[in-house]
C-alpha cells in the first residue's frame, strides 16, 4: 500500500515527510550552477587574471580612444585636475590594499576587483599621465548608469 501511495503521489512533493521508507527526492540543480561548489582559484591564478584585466580594461579603450577619437590637447591639464587625478589613484591604491588585506579569501577578492567602477577609478588615477578627458568621462558615465540601476533595483524592492 506505501509503494503504490508513493509512487501516486508527484515527484515534486516530498514524499520523505509522508512515508519515511520513501527515498528523498534529488537535490534541485540549476543548469547554470556546478553540481558541486569549486575550489576558489589560487592566489597565483587570481593575481594574474587580476593584473591582464586592469591592463587590458586600460590598453583596448585607450587604443580605440588613440585611433578615433584622439585630438592633441591644447594646453596642459589644469592643477585642479592633477589633484583629482592623485586622490583616485590614492584611493585606488587603498581599496585594493585595504580589501585583500581583510579578506580571509584574497583570491576571490582580486577577483571581486575587477569590477567597471574599480577600474573607473584605475583610470581616473591614471589621468595625470594619460589625460585623456574623453576616455574618463565615458568611463564615468559608463559607471554611473550601472549606480543609477542600483536605485532601481532598490526601488524594484520596495
Amino acid at each position: 500500500f506505501q509503494q503504490h501511495l508513493s509512487t501516486s503521489i508527484p515527484n515534486h512533493w516530498h514524499t520523505s515527510i509522508i512515508f519515511p521508507s520513501a527515498p528523498p527526492p534529488p537535490p534541485r540543480q540549476d543548469h547554470n550552477m556546478p553540481a558541486s561548489p569549486s575550489l576558489p582559484p589560487t592566489l597565483l591564478s587570481a593575481l594574474a587574471r587580476f593584473l591582464s584585466h586592469q591592463l587590458l580594461s586600460i590598453l583596448i579603450p585607450l587604443i580605440i580612444h588613440e585611433t578615433f577619437f584622439y585630438t592633441p590637447p591644447s594646453s596642459p591639464p589644469p592643477s585642479s585636475s592633477l589633484s583629482i587625478s592623485d586622490f583616485f589613484l590614492a584611493y585606488y591604491l587603498l581599496l585594493i590594499s585595504s580589501r585583500i588585506l581583510a579578506s580571509r579569501v584574497p583570491s576571490i577578492t582580486l577577483l571581486e576587483l575587477n569590477w567597471l567602477c574599480n577600474n573607473c577609478l584605475l583610470v581616473c588615477g591614471l589621468q595625470r599621465y594619460l589625460y585623456r578627458p574623453l576616455l574618463t568621462q565615458s568611463l564615468a558615465v559608463s559607471v554611473g548608469i550601472d549606480q543609477i540601476l542600483w536605485y532601481a533595483d532598490v526601488a524594484s524592492y520596495a
